[in-house]
C-alpha cells in the first residue's frame, strides 16, 4: 500500500446489497479496504448483505438509491452529499446509473463549492447498457461523467470506446475476482459433497450437470435445455440454481420440461446459498448466456471449485475461460452446439473434470479477489495523487 492510501476514505453507491456480482464485488472492496486500514462505507436501499457490512464494521448508508424518480434522485443526491461531508469522503464510487446520478450531482455540488477538498467521483461499467431510445443514452452518460472509468472486463472497454468513442477520461480494465475462501474445493466434506448429490440422483453413473443464475431469458436456460431434451439417451441429470426474476418465463421452463419428458431429471432449485457445495457437487458446469456477459462471475467460480465450465463464446467469457484447457467454449444462442460440447464432457468425465482442476489454478493466478481489490484500489490511488498534483499546479498558478 502507498503512502498516499491513509488519506483515502471510499464511498461505494449501488441500488440494493442482494445477491449479484456487482453486490458481492462490493462486499469484498470493502473488506479489503477495511483490512488495509482505509476508512470505507457503502450506501444502498439494503439487503441481505447488510449483515456481511456490520460483521466488519463497515457503514452502510441507507438510502433509496435504486429509484430512478427525478425528484427522488435530486433528494438521494442532497443526502449523500451530507454523507460524503460528514464522513469527509475522499472518493465516490458509483456502480450502476441510478445511484450515480446522486452521487455526481452530490459530488458536484461540493466540488462547485470550492470548500474542502476535492471529492473524486467513479464509476464501475458492470455491464452492457442499451442506447436506445436517445434518452436511455443520455441517462447511461452518468457512467462516464466522471474522473475515470473503471472496466469490469477488457470486453466492456472496448463496447465503451466502440459507443462513446474518445471520453477523454481513463479507462481501467479490473477483472473481478473470486473469493478463494469461499469458493475452496478443499473446505466442502464430502459428505455433503454426496448428499447433494443423492437428493438429485446424481450416483456414480449419473453426473450432474449444473446451471447458475436467475432464471431470465438472456441468461439461456431455455438453450441448455433444448440441449438436454436431445441427450435424452446417456445418463445425467441437472439442476438449475438462481433465484426467479420472470415469473412467466419460469413457466416456459417448466413447459419445456414436461414436453421433453424430462420432469425426473430436472432440478429448479430457486435462490441457494450453498452455491460453491453446488459446484463441487457438479460434474459439469454451464453458462449459456444469449448476450454477452460483461464479465460472467460463474465461470470463476466454477472454475475455483474446480468444475469444469461449457460457457458461451462472447463477452467476459472470452477472458476467463481457455477453451480446450479449463472448458469448452461454444456458439451463444445455439442448442446443437451446446449439445456437442456436452456429450464431449459427458462421454469423458475423467478428462472434464482435469479441466476442472486446470481451471482452479487459471483462477488462482489470474482472477482472485486480492488482485481485483488490489486493481480498484490502484485507482482510486492514482486518482489521488493526479487530484493533488492538479490542485498544486493550480495553486501555484
Amino acid at each position: 500500500m502507498t503512502d498516499s492510501a491513509p488519506e483515502m476514505r471510499i464511498l461505494q453507491v449501488l441500488p440494493a446489497l442482494n445477491e449479484g456480482g456487482v453486490e458481492v464485488g462490493t462486499v469484498q472492496m470493502a473488506r479489503y479496504l477495511q483490512a488495509q486500514g482505509i476508512f470505507n462505507a457503502v450506501a444502498s436501499s439494503g439487503g441481505k448483505l447488510v449483515g456481511s457490512l456490520e460483521q466488519i464494521d463497515v457503514p452502510h448508508i441507507p438510502l433509496p438509491l435504486e429509484t430512478k424518480n427525478p425528484l427522488k434522485i435530486l433528494l438521494n443526491a442532497s443526502r449523500l452529499k451530507s454523507a460524503i461531508k460528514n464522513y469527509r469522503i475522499t472518493h465516490v464510487h458509483a456502480r450502476s446509473r441510478a445511484p450515480a446520478w446522486s452521487a455526481y450531482l452530490a459530488c458536484s455540488l461540493i466540488n462547485a463549492s470550492a470548500k474542502g477538498a476535492y471529492v473524486i467521483f467513479l464509476t464501475t461499467f458492470h455491464g452492457i447498457y442499451g442506447e436506445t431510445p436517445a434518452i436511455k443514452r443520455w441517462y447511461n452518460s452518468v457512467m462516464l461523467k466522471g474522473d475515470a472509468v473503471i472496466a469490469n472486463s477488457a470486453f466492456v472497454k472496448n463496447h465503451i470506446a466502440k459507443v462513446y468513442g474518445d471520453t477523454g477520461k481513463p479507462i481501467y480494465v479490473v477483472h473481478r475476482g473470486n473469493d478463494l475462501e469461499r469458493f475452496n474445493p478443499g473446505a466442502i466434506e464430502q459428505s455433503a459433497v454426496d448428499a447433494v448429490r443423492e437428493s438429485m440422483g446424481a450416483d456414480a453413473d449419473t453426473p450432474l450437470i449444473l446451471m447458475v443464475g436467475r432464471l431470465t431469458a438472456w441468461k439461456g436456460q431455455a438453450v441448455l435445455l433444448s440441449a438436454l431434451a436431445e441427450l435424452k439417451n446417456i445418463p445425467w441429470v441437472a439442476a438449475f440454481a438462481g433465484s426467479v426474476e420472470n415469473a412467466a418465463y419460469k413457466q416456459i421452463l417448466e413447459r419445456m420440461i414436461k414436453n421433453a419428458d424430462i420432469e425426473d431429471r430436472i432440478h429448479l432449485l430457486g435462490s441457494r446459498d450453498d452455491v460453491p457445495l453446488l459446484y463441487r457437487a457438479a460434474d459439469i458446469a454451464v453458462s449459456a448466456s444469449t448476450e454477452p456477459e460483461a464479465f460472467g462471475r460463474v465461470a470463476i467460480e466454477a472454475q475455483a471449485m474446480e468444475t469444469g465450465i461449457i460457457a458461451t463464446a462472447h463477452g467476459g467469457s472470452l477472458e476467463t475461460v481457455i477453451d480446450g484447457e479449463t472448458g469448452f467454449l461454444v456458439e451463444p444462442s445455439n442448442s446443437t452446439a451446446l449439445k456437442a460440447a456436452l456429450t464431449k464432457a459427458l462421454t469423458d468425465l475423467g478428462a472434464f473434470a482435469a479441466m476442472g482442476k486446470a481451471g482452479r489454478a487459471h483462477v488462482c493466478r489470474n482472477l482472485t479477489e486480492e488482485q481485483m481489490c488490489r486493481g480498484e484500489t490502484a485507482v482510486y490511488v492514482a486518482l489521488r495523487k493526479s487530484t493533488a498534483e492538479k490542485s498544486r499546479t493550480q495553486s501555484v498558478a
